[in-house]
């Protein structure tokens, strides 16, 4: 049976939130699969908003695939959860990776951007 990967990343802490912890999905895991299956293995992403949750997003690939290219990034829906679907290259292996948004999806310096649009 393969090892499962686990690493400790530090991501810069919002007030009020805890750094970030990566716990990453296997290599193997996270390689091309279809969209039924990525959105079982969701990779939480923790952030008061959407500019420090995609910066996350970059620094947990960062952290797992050094150098990786990123090819798109799409925002899909799993079950009513939010998600950035992100599509990448590393040494010419193409993966997809899918961050669960839910905590910053929609969020502006820490403001619900509805409410803000509402008034």
């Amino acid at each position: 049976m393969g090892a499962v990967l686990a690493a400790s990343c530090q991501a810069p802490a919002s007030e009020g939130l805890p750094p970030l912890q990566f716990v990453p999905t296997p290599p193997e895991k996270a390689a091309a699969a279809p969209l039924r299956d990525e959105c079982r293995d969701l990779i939480p992403i923790l952030a008061a908003d959407t500019p420090e949750g995609v910066a996350r997003e970059r620094a947990w690939l960062e952290q797992l695939f050094p150098g990786a290219a990123i090819v798109s990034t799409t925002g899909i829906d799993c079950a009513g959860v939010p998600a950035d679907r992100v599509v990448f290259v590393q040494d010419g292996v193409e993966r997809v990776v899918v961050f669960d948004t839910s905590s910053f999806f929609g969020k502006v310096e820490g403001d619900d951007l509805n409410e803000l649009l509402d008034g």
